[in-house]
């Protein structure tokens, strides 16, 4: 389940593997927003649980942005032919 799912990557991202302990970064900052995104750039986990199955690009455009001139993730345009319509000519024909 998504909740399982959720749990156990608050969990990992409490880890820390400093020496003293304590992470010089942490998902519990307020100041901080983690997101687990899959290859597609579509949030698994977020915060805010309402973003979950958006596309990451839509909640954070600037970051999406680095990351594709980085490299991590490429730039690919879908069409959705379903929602086409085709012009038909009209024709002179009476039957």
């Amino acid at each position: 389940k998504l909740e399982f799912f959720q749990r156990k990557f608050w969990t990992a991202s409490r880890q820390c593997a400093s020496l003293d302990g304590k992470c010089s970064i942490s998902c519990d900052d307020e100041t901080v927003n983690c997101y687990l995104i899959d290859n597609n750039g579509f949030i698994l986990v977020s915060e805010d649980y309402t973003q979950t199955g958006d596309f990451f690009g839509e909640v954070e455009g600037a970051v999406m942005n680095k990351l594709l001139t980085m490299g991590s993730f490429k730039r690919i345009t879908l069409y959705d032919y379903q929602a086409m319509c085709r012009a038909n000519k009209d024709s002179s024909d009476g039957a």
